[in-house]
Formats: structure tokens, C-alpha cells, sequence
């Protein structure tokens, strides 16, 4: 279950002081930064924030998946995910990054956000995605459906023509095993639906029928 933390914002520091947190395999988390922006944490993700935002831009770190509701301000809100960055305009969205996939991936629901890699910044309207891939730097844009990508705030994992690899990524991460694909399958796209709370074993023998 998500545990809910929130930073105390009684004294300004003379210089950032950090808060991190980990969240564990099959737990979330959720905090409030103290200019009351929120966040949901997945599993197995790493959030880097400070105690008080200070100076003229609210930076913060993210390693795996979080959720931000990101309180409006003069002061550009950043989330630094490995090479690239998403900078807030005041909004609501979906932030994915994986060093193992090499994929930063951001879904918008409201609001506008922009993702630059290498330099160049791509900005994208609600119900897009954006995302920067690392093997081939780079850039895309599309069409979505953003609960499609908002499921597991839920009990549920949902996938609308989704790569197996990232499939399979969320779910080792879930469950904390290792699944290996066998070769030429990482790109293969399936649509499928499932409950947070089945057995890992349901989960591996529903995968393999879907797959074939």
C-alpha cells in the first residue's frame, strides 16, 4: 500500500538539502514537496527532491514511474530523468524512465510540459505522449489515450498496443523476478488487461497464451 510523507518546510535552509526515497518491489508512495505539488510513486522507483525549493527553478529526480500534479508558480518546475528532462508549465502528468529500456516517456493530462533530449525541446497538448529513446536518440510524439497509462495509480495494469519489453519491465519490476524474452519479441505490440493482485505464476501463463 502507498505510504504518504511530507517534507517539513517550518525553516528555509541557507542551501538545498535533498529527501530521497525508494519505494519498494510491489509498494507505491505518495508526497507532497513543499510548494504542494503531489506525487504518486510506482514501485521500485527512486524520487530525489528537496527539503525546500530555493533559488529561481523547482528541480527534482525521478527513476521509474511517478505521477506529478504539479502546483502552479512563477518558478519553472524540472524533473531530471537520466539524460532528459521534462519542464512543467503547470499540469498533470505521467513520467516514465528506465535506464535497463532506455526509455523516458511522458504522458500529459493536463496542462502543457515540454521533454528536451540533446539539446532540443518537445512540447506536447493533453492526451499526447512523448517519448525519447536512448538507443537511437530519439524523439516521438502521439495520440493517447492517458488512462491507458494511469491504470496502475489504480489495481490494475492495462496496455494498448504496447511493446512486449516494457510489459515485461513492469511486471518484473511489480513482482520483483526476472524475465528474460526471447530474442526478436522486445518489439511486438499487445493489448491486454490485468489486476495488480494476481499471482506472478497467472500473470507468466497468461502472458505466454497471449503471446503464443
Amino acid at each position: 500500500g502507498g505510504l504518504h510523507y511530507e517534507a517539513n518546510t517550518d525553516s528555509v535552509p541557507e542551501r538545498e538539502e535533498f529527501h530521497r526515497i525508494e519505494t519498494a518491489v510491489g509498494g507505491d508512495f505518495f508526497v507532497v514537496l513543499s510548494d504542494g505539488t503531489r506525487v504518486w510513486l510506482n514501485s521500485t522507483s527512486e524520487f530525489v527532491y528537496p527539503v525546500q525549493f530555493i533559488g529561481d527553478r523547482r528541480v527534482v529526480q525521478l527513476k521509474g514511474e511517478a505521477y506529478f500534479e504539479v502546483e502552479k508558480s512563477d518558478k519553472p518546475f524540472i524533473v531530471k530523468a537520466g539524460d532528459s528532462r521534462v519542464q512543467v508549465y503547470g499540469t498533470r502528468f505521467n513520467l516514465f524512465y528506465s535506464e535497463k529500456l532506455a526509455l523516458a516517456e511522458a504522458v500529459l493530462v493536463e496542462g502543457s510540459i515540454g521533454m528536451t533530449a540533446n539539446g532540443k525541446e518537445t512540447k506536447i497538448i493533453p492526451h499526447q505522449r512523448v517519448w525519447y529513446s536512448m538507443k537511437d536518440s530519439l524523439m516521438r510524439t502521439e495520440n493517447v489515450d492517458p488512462a491507458d497509462y494511469l491504470t496502475w495509480l489504480g489495481n490494475s495494469f492495462k496496455y494498448n498496443r504496447t511493446r512486449l519489453d516494457k510489459i515485461v519491465f513492469d511486471i518484473a519490476q511489480w513482482y520483483g523476478v526476472e524475465i528474460k524474452i526471447a530474442p526478436g519479441l522486445e518489439k511486438q505490440a499487445y493489448s491486454l488487461e490485468f489486476d495488480r493482485s494476481a499471482t506472478i505464476d497467472w500473470v507468466v501463463r497468461a502472458l505466454g497464451l497471449i503471446i503464443d
